[in-house]
């Protein structure tokens, strides 16, 4: 993993433990993408917005919160 700053500064250091993807939602994130889809029937695309808004969460596509609703619906059964 590699930022470079401002000042051209480049920082380099090991991917964590456990993260297996450049992106990840903690599961009270994707709680809250599921709760506002399909408990108050938010639509996907506004449900991501939502998530930038309320959370400071850039979802990067429509498909991450139908993929937290279909593993929450996964656990369930």
């Amino acid at each position: 993993m590699q930022a470079i700053c401002r000042c051209g500064h480049v920082h380099t250091a090991e991917f964590p433990a456990g993260v297996r993807a450049t992106v990840q939602y903690d599961p009270r994130a994707q709680s809250a993408m599921v709760h506002l889809n399909q408990n108050h029937a938010v639509s996907v695309q506004r449900t991501a917005a939502l998530m930038k808004d309320l959370f400071g969460l850039s979802v990067s596509s429509q498909a991450t919160v139908i993929k937290a609703a279909v593993a929450s619906a996964a656990r369930r059964s």
